[in-house]
């Protein structure tokens, strides 16, 4: 059973552009990983990390098609020196931060 039904969910988009989606599920054997199969309709033998997993691949192999090696030792040949990562967390300066950047999040398709 899903929350709102068709009919209100179609008012509701006609007023903006966020509503909120519910789907009720009965779960009293189920765990979080089964009840999320069921919803996105996954084969029962196919877990999360394992089509994460196969989803990279296919984009690795994606962009890999785009560009030759050579085309990428020659972008990078001007580029300055990365830092030595050891050396910069071995270093006495008093504070040492590890620090990831990400484009967006959560990922979706790109601008």
């Amino acid at each position: 059973m899903y929350d709102p039904d068709f009919e209100t969910f179609a008012r509701r988009a006609g007023e903006g552009n966020l509503i909120p989606v519910c789907r009720e599920i009965l779960a009293d054997t189920e765990t979080p990983v089964t009840a999320l199969m069921k919803l996105a309709d996954r084969p029962h033998d196919k877990m999360i990390l394992d089509e994460i997993v196969e989803t990279k691949r296919r984009e690795v192999a994606a962009r890999k098609a785009l560009r030759s090696w050579t085309t990428l030792e020659k972008m990078i040949a001007g580029m300055p020196p990365t830092r030595d990562f050891k050396a910069a967390l071995d270093a006495k300066t008093g504070c040492a931060i590890i620090a990831e950047v990400k484009r967006r999040s959560p990922p979706g398709p790109a601008p």
